[in-house]
């Protein structure tokens, strides 16, 4: 897990500290506005979560999404090199928050990607995940990279249509294979597209090649037999349609060093502290997540006054 690191680095100039504060701020302020713009439906999910390989899933338009909109927020591009069963990996070459903790070394500082990743995966796509950085290029690795893997059962639930769960339900485990054209005379279905549909089965290893029901299948197959899914799939437009909107207001939005500069205009602004309220800032800053809550916490003290 990443370690919380104080503002600027040990080296850093005020100026530069106080750069590095605006900078990630206003990152944060994006990842915010971002996330509430880009809600996407679960036909757009779906084609992403059954890519077979990298080269699949990055034509997907979501994917692509994906690397625009975290370029966008000033995250950097997002590439995958890596998709296997329930995980993806990313990597960002030339890292913009690397940059911002420049004189930091041997240590991972992309806090706010992992922060961006986690919100849009839960948020936007209803997806639940753990994401983690895995190389650093402050670390001493030649890019940043970050691991996304995904829960099972949230998968499923978008990965799988109506058509897809009532076949399984009527698959049968214990060792036993299942013909797909039988199945498709039982449903009265089109021999091809079940057998279509059997192939995804064996994509998310819910079923083997031999067509039989894998332990998790079996167990995915009870708990819809037990809880059929009740929510319906919603149809709405997906946000790269809209992609300008979303660009405008990334770009519109509001740093809040910006903002807390813009509406305490008679206060003690950050360059008229003397400095000792600045090793007080940076002492303080070690203990805390973000830098929107230091400058907060600053505020309130000086209001206390």
């Amino acid at each position: 897990m990443n370690e919380e690191l104080p503002v600027g680095g040990p080296g850093s100039s005020f100026a530069e500290l106080i750069s590095s504060f605006n900078k990630l701020t206003q990152i944060e302020s994006r990842i915010s506005t971002a996330i509430e713009k880009s809600k996407v439906p679960w036909m757009e999910t779906r084609k992403y979560l059954k890519g077979a390989d990298v080269k699949e899933i990055s034509n997907t338009p979501l994917a692509q999404f994906i690397t625009n909109l975290f370029n966008e927020i000033g995250l950097g591009k997002l590439t995958m090199t890596n998709a296997s069963h329930l995980q993806y990996i990313y990597i960002v070459k030339n890292c913009p928050i690397c940059k911002l903790f420049s004189d930091v070394e041997d240590r991972r500082v992309c806090n706010p990607t992992v922060d961006a990743l986690n919100r849009f995966f839960a948020n936007d796509l209803e997806l639940i995940t753990e994401i983690e950085e895995t190389k650093c290029k402050n670390a001493g690795d030649d890019h940043c990279e970050f691991r996304i893997s995904l829960q099972p059962l949230p998968v499923y639930q978008i990965a799988f249509d109506s058509t897809d769960n009532e076949i399984i339900t009527k698959l049968e485990g214990g060792g036993k294979g299942n013909d797909f054209e039988s199945v498709a005379r039982e449903l009265n279905m089109d021999a091809e597209d079940v057998k279509s549909r059997f192939k995804t089965l064996m994509h998310f290893q819910i079923m083997d090649k031999d067509h039989k029901l894998s332990k998790a299948g079996e167990t995915y197959r009870d708990f819809i037999t037990k809880y059929p899914p009740k929510e319906q799939e919603r149809f709405f437009e997906p946000p790269w349609k809209s992609m300008y909107e979303i660009t405008s207001a990334i770009a519109a939005a509001q740093s809040f060093a910006e903002a807390f500069i813009e509406l305490q205009e008679d206060e003690k602004l950050p360059w008229e502290m003397d400095d000792a309220e600045i090793v007080d800032i940076r002492e303080k800053a070690k203990d805390k997540k973000g830098f929107a809550e230091l400058l907060s916490e600053s505020m309130k003290e000086d209001g206390d006054d």
